[in-house]
């Protein structure tokens, strides 16, 4: 006989802690074995889907902590020093630009377009240095923004501050404020520089 066996409860004919085998049709016998086949097949995939479970990510906060350290260092030190001239009917400006890895850059302007002329690789430790003469000149202190017909400015761009002075003229000229007249004939001559052969650069 096929069926499958049942423990009597307390008030069932069968002794209590026997058990009683009840027989099944056909219907229930294969309901039962395919219910068995599918438990089967359910601990089976159970089983190979299983996987290790990952290494655990580095804290957070110490990520953080070191991407604000790094980024801040690495902007910190780079900077542009901008010298520039120009105006009057066409609004063309000629500028050297001065990057503190070493770039220098001629280019043009106008009518906000902007084309390289020239570019090179000087002396980061010279245009530092530079840096370093314009700060001790006193010129951040000041705020001259002069303009005229023509204008020349100079600026330092850094991660975190800008600075800009301008005055009327082209050049160093009578307009220009005291405190960066010698700081620009040094850094304009360093700019031309880059308009000679390398062998008579700076």
């Amino acid at each position: 006989m096929t069926g499958i066996f049942e423990k009597p409860g307390p008030d069932a004919t069968t002794p209590l802690g026997q058990w009683r085998l009840i027989s099944l049709s056909g219907k229930e016998r294969r309901s039962q074995v395919a219910y068995r086949l599918l438990a089967i097949l359910a601990l089976i995939l159970s089983g190979c889907e299983r996987k290790p479970s990952p290494l655990p990510d580095p804290a957070p906060s110490a990520q953080a902590d070191s991407a604000a350290q790094a980024k801040p260092e690495k902007a910190g030190r780079a900077f542009s020093l901008i010298l520039s001239s120009g105006g009057g009917f066409a609004g063309l400006y000629a500028g050297c630009t001065l990057a503190s890895d070493g770039t220098v850059t001629h280019w043009q302007r106008f009518r906000g377009r902007d084309t390289i002329l020239a570019a090179g690789m000087g002396s980061p430790d010279t245009i530092l240095s530079l840096r370093g003469k314009l700060e001790a000149s006193g010129a951040l202190s000041l705020h001259e923004n002069e303009s005229g017909n023509m204008t020349t400015r100079v600026e330092l761009k850094a991660a975190d501050s800008t600075y800009s002075w301008s005055w009327s003229g082209s050049g160093v000229n009578e307009k220009t404020p005291p405190a960066l007249k010698t700081w620009y004939v040094e850094a304009d001559a360093y700019c031309q520089s880059f308009q000679l052969p390398a062998s008579e650069r700076k």
